[in-house]
């Protein structure tokens, strides 16, 4: 086998003529849903996002020798120092020979000059590696591995270099590396090597500046990103993502695009029809940040992590860079470029560096003035402040941000007072208006450098997902999302796929309060970063084993996006060949197609179920309470299982009326509402009909009134609620006799042993009991309760089981389509089912109807009920039509 590619046809030429008429992007409704749009046509938005810089070409390489063959142009001037590694820390122990290495100037085609490593055949190098060649691997990682000569088996010649890997380990980096060449800048060059192995595996060869600064040379159409774009391309997907960054130069220093020019003339030499999401970093350089250290963002200990969102002088220097950068965009690849999407902060996602450690941000000068401005902003004078307060604050330069200490102390049990601890509370707002403020800035500076002709995209608005963060949501700066949603500046909103419960058998689920964002008008994109089965094993995240775990993977995560018409990329992260898979594409392929075959069809998507979670109770939460976490990340699991489709909103959006109507409402944790809020969704709930289910404390604190009371529970939920004086487990056993428990056996929760804040129900007439508490069976801890046309349920628990809510579900009037706790994902005609376990797969349709696999057309049932044998992680893709 020979992988190589014509440098003529493939020469990455920096082409510096004037852009084609730019694309006018919009997103806009098309047939009930916000949709991307070029030059007023929808698009399918699938798309592929990679490095174009990285310098990998991966190969599967089995006991036949293949001829491999990477071409690439200098970056640089380097005298003896350029070499080549042969790396092979993926996969397991085996053998890898090597043999006829050359390494030349030129093409194959045209070479130029002599080969610089004339003993790379092994023929005449005596029982010694050549000059400058070296085996190196991990032994303080425990990888082992030794080399030798092979004189029985050989490309050509008498013998090749055979490399017995022993035991490759995680983060190990076993290769064979040689150096000693010489490459001029601007100049292209060729590696040609054989190689062989067994058992199969796959081998990265990369060619680079062997020593610092390490500079990896961008291999012309055969790099990982390259080839990845060829098969993405063959698969229909012509849209693509790209890393980039604004140039920030020292002063005297020219602006450099030459990166970025490289990284659009490549992909769209490989992909004629390729149009772009740019992904650019807008943080300073490491220069910056040391210059100023005050404006870079500082934890309790004095130490940092990069800049500071509070920082005035960042923004004032980044606009105009940013606006220069936009502009020749748009200059010379506005006919390709459609999105721009600015990241920052931890992994670009914009919320607070430190989240996922135990530190809190915030202790910058930056943030103290942003802090002090914003309250002078809100309160006017130091008199209103005080007052709010409950103390003397004689200046608003008094006044710094709270310690370490009292973030984490509240007097309402798992939470802050919203009177006695307004000042943490404040802070804590204001953490998140400045993360939001700064980013809408560089929105506005986005559209009015673009001409409003292109779509701004953005991370944000993980409230599910970084309910689990240590430092709590409160500090991650994700807390303004319902304000960020009416931005018109902004186009799209985008997350990864969460990392819970991710795995082949698992749910697939959105950070974020997803189908809020339709109903602003705007579009959500996944980022599906998926570890798929050519990752190495140690991958982690919900890794999958085989190509059916990660096709079934694939499939599920399209079922939750195609319903309700969103965005998504699939992602190689790290430049890694994560998609470097002709049968991933293939099955991608087939699932744009469906969607093209049905662009044109009305979106359905409206779910007898709302998830409607609060953005503003989490301020009032403790950050290390585990009640967040509790039931805005781990409820999730239980919820999409529950055998039906699943609608995830804020609840702002209801309060505006943009919730589509549902049978049945959960509200994880509607904690923090004023009379006002209690009133309107109680109102909703009647008019509607609706069945409200409700967990912990529901309503107990009240931001308006400064108060938290049980009587305002009793007002929104019409159950008396008494508070335990004694903290007992969070373990409940639930009543046999109560039809919503039916089929619920053993005892169910979080397992909570030091709550700060507990409940039992009052019984009272028309108050059914569903569950007692394990430790104390006297006590109410889950119960029901009918109101003026609506039914009540209460959880006092942490955690519900899937059965629990499949109950609730069924008694609300949703249609239960299946028993299994396997996850439903579609629209009432499309219909996608993923398996969370291994069996046969009862599937009960509303009516009576034709069934059809969405991928092959082949039709599967005609009837009311349908039965399919599946394997934990297999997705079945259905489309669902009335029979006459």
């Amino acid at each position: 086998m020979r992988i190589a590619c014509s440098a003529a046809a493939l020469a990455l030429v920096v082409c510096l003529a004037k852009a084609g008429k730019p694309l006018d992007v919009a997103v806009k409704n098309f047939r009930g849903a916000p949709q991307l749009h070029l030059d007023g046509r929808p698009q399918v938005p699938l798309s592929f996002m990679g490095w174009f810089d990285g310098g990998a070409t991966r190969v599967k390489v089995g006991a036949e020798w293949q001829r491999v063959i990477v071409q690439f142009t200098s970056p640089e001037d380097a005298d003896g120092a350029a070499g080549f590694q042969i790396r092979m820390n993926r996969g397991g122990a085996g053998s890898v020979w090597i043999d006829d290495l050359r390494y030349y100037e030129g093409t194959p085609e045209k070479p130029r000059g002599p080969n610089m490593q004339p003993q790379g055949d092994f023929e005449d190098t005596g029982d010694k590696l050549p000059d400058r060649w070296a085996l190196f691997f991990r032994q303080d990682l425990g990888e082992e591995g030794h080399w030798a000569y092979d004189e029985t088996i050989a490309a050509s010649g008498k013998r090749s270099l055979r490399v017995d890997v022993i035991k490759n380990a995680p983060g190990g980096f076993m290769h064979v590396y040689l150096s000693g060449c010489t490459v001029k800048k601007g100049h292209d060059y060729t590696v040609e090597l054989s190689l062989r192995a067994e058992p199969e595996r796959l081998i990265d060869v990369v060619a680079l500046h062997q020593g610092p600064p390490w500079t990896i040379y961008s291999i012309s159409g055969t790099s990982v990103y390259c080839q990845q774009v060829v098969l993405a391309a063959a698969a229909g997907v012509h849209h693509y993502q790209f890393g980039s960054s604004v140039p920030w130069p020292k002063e005297g220093e020219e602006v450099s695009y030459a990166g970025l020019d490289k990284a659009f003339q490549g992909t769209v030499k490989l992909d004629p029809e390729a149009v772009v999401a740019l992904r650019f970093g807008v943080a300073p350089p490491k220069w910056w940040l040391e210059e100023h250290p005050g404006e870079c963002t500082t934890f309790e200990d004095g130490s940092t992590e990069g800049f500071s969102v509070s920082s005035e002088l960042w923004l004032k220097e980044l606009l105009p860079k940013l606006e220069a950068y936009v502009r020749y965009i748009e200059e010379h690849w506005g006919d390709r470029c459609i999105i721009y999407f600015p990241c920052a902060q931890h992994t670009g996602e914009w919320f607070y560096p430190g989240s996922w450690t135990q530190h809190f941000p915030g202790f910058s000068p930056a943030a103290t003035r942003g802090f002090r401005g914003w309250l002078e902003r809100k309160y006017r004078t130091a008199s209103e402040l005080s007052q709010a307060w409950g103390r003397e604050v004689t200046s608003f330069e008094q006044v710094e941000t709270p310690t370490f200490d009292q973030r984490l102390k509240g007097s309402a049990g798992e939470f802050f007072h919203p009177a006695r601890e307004r000042y943490q509370v404040d802070f804590f707002e204001y953490l998140n208006d400045a993360m939001a403020e700064a980013m809408q800035q560089i929105a506005a500076t986005i559209k009015r450098a673009s001409g409003g002709r292109k779509a701004v995209m953005f991370f944000y608005g993980y409230l599910h997902e970084l309910a689990a963060a240590p430092v709590g949501l409160a500090q991650s700066g994700h807390l303004r999302w319902s304000r960020f949603l009416e931005d018109p500046n902004v186009d799209i909103f985008c997350s990864p796929i969460s990392y819970f419960d991710r795995q082949s058998g698992g749910s697939g689920h959105f950070m974020v309060p997803a189908d809020t964002v339709a109903a602003h008008g705007k579009l959500w994109f996944n980022e599906d970063d998926t570890r798929t089965h050519v990752t190495p094993k140690e991958a982690g995240y919900g890794r999958c084993a085989t190509l059916r775990e990660t096709l079934g993977v694939h499939r599920r995560n399209f079922a939750q996006i195609f319903p309700r018409r969103m965005g998504c990329w699939y992602m190689d992260l790290g430049n890694a060949g994560w998609m470097q898979d002709k049968a991933l594409w293939e099955n991608i392929g087939e699932m744009r197609k469906f969607w093209e075959d049905h662009l044109e069809d009305p979106v359905r998507f409206s779910p007898e179920v709302a998830v409607v979670a609060d953005e503003v109770s989490p301020l009032y939460t403790l950050p290390r309470s585990p009640v967040n976490r509790a039931l805005l990340y781990d409820l999730r699991a239980s919820i999409t299982r529950l055998g039906a489709p699943v609608g995830w909103w804020l609840l702002e959006d209801l309060f505006a009326g943009k919730v589509k109507p549902a049978k049945l409402y959960i509200f994880p944790n509607a904690f923090a509402l004023t009379g006002e809020q209690r009133a309107r969704i109680r109102e909703v709930l009647r008019r509607q009909k609706s069945t409200a289910l409700w967990f912990y404390a529901p309503g107990y604190l009240d931001p308006a009134a400064g108060r938290v009371d049980a009587s305002y529970v009793r007002e929104l939920t019409g159950l008396s609620l008494e508070m335990l004086q004694e903290p007992v487990e969070d373990l409940v056993q639930p009543n046999a006799k109560a039809w919503l428990c039916q089929g619920l056996v053993e005892s169910f929760g979080s397992k909570q042993k030091a709550l700060r804040l507990q409940w039992g129900v009052k019984s009272e007439p028309g108050v059914e009991p569903l569950a007692t508490y394990v430790a104390r069976p006297e006590l109410i801890a889950a119960a029901s309760t009918r109101q003026d046309g609506w039914r009540s349920v209460y959880v006092a628990s942490l955690y519900a089981p899937a059965r629990l809510l499949r109950n609730i579900a069924r008694e609300a009037g949703v249609w239960i389509y299946t028993d299994t706790d396997d996850v439903v994902l579609g629209d009432g005609r499309f219909l996608g089912l993923a398996a969370s376990s291994e069996g046969k797969k009862t599937v009960r349709l509303p009516r009576p109807s034709v069934v059809r696999d969405c991928l092959s057309g082949r039709t599967v049932r005609r009837g009311s009920e349908i039965e399919m044998n599946m394997r934990t992680g297999d997705t079945r893709l259905l489309w669902v039509e009335e029979r006459e």
